[in-house]
């Protein structure tokens, strides 16, 4: 029996001193990438001198070259399109699972086998990841870097929206498929730079992501209590602004917005009862 053909996705903007040791990990890789396309998103550093070093190697690396827009797109709906270069190539071929990492992502040399294990036990799991363990991460969730998905669920899903939420996107359309999103926390993969999580423009970000997705008001209150009472009452004041500055439209939020706000209804609905017992 074949192995399953995984797509590997990249997205690098002056990445000189990480994506060669992301891109040598990979190529590690028990169960090996089919094809790995890095979007180089208008790199001034030696990004793209290393990444045609290597190419010369490995044909299965595809190099896709954008021009630099003069800004860091992280954080910011922009981002969407440079994923999409990628996304758009990867849309015209056959394969079976695609991998999403950064360019400072090292993974163990098992990382996408034991994914793909996970995804052929559960032909109802669209979406996963690992897990970095200085990261916390929340049920619901998966990783930004390291998230897999079902092919068949990219051809659903197509191009990402230019929003805020484009990364949670990913998650809220695979529920309202009817896949199944989880995380794995005994498949560990290693962020060679910390995420920067913690900056406000990410908190920023995702409370105008949570309006562009439709998340209900007591459900996005909740997030924002739930930072204060962590200790973080300057992520919950950039959260609360994000809500209430709202987001982007696009076309392909109309159906997600009202699945995500049903399903949140009906948690929040559970909720009580659940706390009583």
């Amino acid at each position: 029996m074949e192995d399953p053909k995984v797509a590997v996705l990249i997205a690098a903007k002056n990445e000189e001193k990480y994506i060669e040791k992301t891109l040598s990990a990979l190529f590690d890789q028990s169960l090996k990438p089919w094809k790995i396309v890095v979007v180089d998103d208008g790199s001034k550093d030696r990004t793209v001198k290393i990444l045609s070093k290597i190419r010369k190697m490995h044909p299965e690396l595809v190099i896709i070259r954008r021009k630099d827009r003069g800004f860091s797109a992280l954080g910011l709906p922009f981002m969407a399109f440079t994923y999409n270069s990628g996304i758009a190539y990867l849309l015209r071929q056959e394969f079976d699972y695609l991998l999403i990492i950064g360019a400072d992502t090292i993974l163990p040399e098992n990382y996408i086998r034991d994914l793909v294990d996970e995804f052929e036990k559960d032909s109802n799991l669209g979406l996963a990841s690992g897990i970095d363990d200085r990261e916390e991460i929340s049920t619901l969730h998966v990783r930004g870097s390291g998230r897999m998905m079902r092919a068949e669920l990219l051809k659903k899903m197509g191009l990402l929206p230019p929003i805020y939420g484009w990364e949670t996107f990913q998650i809220v359309f695979a529920f309202s498929q009817g896949y199944k999103v989880k995380h794995f926390p005994q498949i560990k993969f290693y962020l060679a730079r910390p995420s920067g999580k913690g900056h406000a423009r990410n908190y920023y970000g995702w409370g105008r992501a949570m309006r562009e997705l439709g998340y209900h008001p007591f459900y996005a209150l909740g997030r924002i209590i739930m930072n204060v009472v962590r200790g973080h009452p300057k992520r919950a004041y950039f959260l609360l602004r994000g809500y209430l500055a709202g987001g982007m439209n696009h076309a392909k939020l109309q159906e997600v917005r009202a699945f995500w706000r049903k399903y949140q209804s009906s948690y929040l609905a559970r909720l009580p009862f659940s706390l009583i017992r």
